[in-house]
Formats: structure tokens, C-alpha cells, sequence
């Protein structure tokens, strides 16, 4: 998750960054981050799971299979790890939400300190989230899931990374490719929020058997 303490570490290294930038520069950053959000705003494609198997799919064993009486199967179990390893990540999704706002405010406002602080929380995400995708490949049904998750959390990492250094740099150019990387992560990221959230819905009835 975003550590503790990182917002206000990032806001003091983040100020001295913003103190540093002369007008000219300023302006060339507001310049790149408008066509980034400009990009970033238009016209999107159509998200969640299309082509993509869902957890909720009907298929022997799931959740929505039918017994041969007729009735609602058992879901089948997971995994005891699988089980902590999404309410990780559902426990994240809204830490990331809060890291994306904050991006969103920052580049709106021109506001390069608010915008290193997102940057920074977002840049430890591999560290925290990943190991959890060994947790979900021990379930079959999750590893083509864990495998797009992993893709766009180390996308969002690389970027935010560069971001929060580019920040640092005073780098205009930089700031500006790697805000555009960041929010193409996000969009990777966002695609696997239904299916994540189906994953989701079925742990309080995962987390009761496994208790039985």
C-alpha cells in the first residue's frame, strides 16, 4: 500500500523541486500536462471484461454453476492465500483511487508538489501489490487475472517513478511522457477493476468456508 509518512516526505522534497522551477520552465511544464490531459480526457474505448474471462462466467464449479438438481452448486474454495491476496488488493484499489485524484488536482492546478506526492505513493506499488500475485496464481481460475493485474501495476510504477524524478529534475519534457505513461497504466489498471470487483463480491462467502 502507499506508506505511512510518504505524503508529507514527498511534499517537502516536492516543494524544493517546485521552488526551483523559473517561469519559462513552469509554463513549458503546463504545456506538455495539457496535451497529456487532453489525451487522457477524450473519448475512451469500452472497459471491463469483454474477451476476458470472468469469475462470474458460468462455468462447472463456479459460483453461478447449477447443481444437478437443479439448484445452486457450492462455490468452489479457494485457496487460503488467494483469500488474503484480493482483499489486498481490493483494500488498494481505493488507495490508488485516492493517489489518482490527487494526480488529477495536481496537473489541473499546476500544482507540480501535489503532483510528486501522487507520483511518489504510486511509485511503491510494485513492492506492496505484487507479491500478492503469487497468492492468486495458487487459485487457476485468478492467473490470467493476476497476470494483466501485475502488467499495469509495474506500468503505473515504472511511470510514476519517472514521474516523481522528472518532478525533481525540473525536467518539463520528462514530466510531460511520464504523466502520459502514468495515465496509460491507470487505463490498464481500470479495464481489471469490474473483474477485480467480482472477485471481491464472492470473498465474504470464500472467507465462511474457509472458517468451516
Amino acid at each position: 500500500m502507499i506508506p505511512a509518512g510518504a505524503t508529507s516526505r514527498a511534499r517537502g522534497r516536492g516543494a524544493r523541486s517546485h521552488a526551483t522551477l523559473g517561469p519559462a520552465l513552469a509554463v513549458l511544464v503546463c504545456l506538455a500536462l495539457v496535451g497529456v490531459l487532453i489525451a487522457a480526457c477524450g473519448p475512451s474505448g469500452p472497459t471491463g471484461t469483454a474477451g476476458v474471462s470472468s469469475p462470474s462466467a458460468v462455468t462447472p464449479g463456479s459460483p453461478g454453476a447449477s447443481g444437478s438438481n437443479g439448484g445452486a452448486a457450492r462455490p468452489t474454495p479457494w485457496p487460503g492465500n488467494s483469500v488474503l491476496g484480493i482483499e489486498a488488493l481490493g483494500v488498494a484499489d481505493g488507495q490508488i483511487g485516492a493517489a489518482v485524484t490527487d494526480l488529477n488536482l495536481g496537473a489541473a492546478e499546476e500544482d507540480l508538489v501535489r503532483m510528486r506526492e501522487a507520483a511518489d505513493g504510486l511509485s511503491h506499488l510494485g513492492d506492496d501489490l505484487l507479491p500478492n500475485m503469487e497468492k492468486l496464481r495458487l487459485n487457476p481460475a485468478m492467473v490470467p487475472f493476476a497476470d494483466r493485474y501485475e502488467a499495469a501495476i509495474t506500468s503505473i510504477d515504472d511511470a510514476a517513478t519517472r514521474l516523481r524524478d522528472a518532478i525533481d529534475a525540473g525536467d518539463a519534457a520528462a514530466i510531460g511522457t511520464a504523466t502520459e505513461d502514468v495515465f496509460a497504466g491507470l487505463a490498464a489498471y481500470t479495464v481489471l477493476k469490474p473483474e477485480l470487483a467480482d472477485w471481491i463480491r464472492q470473498m465474504p462467502e470464500q472467507k465462511r468456508m474457509l472458517l468451516n
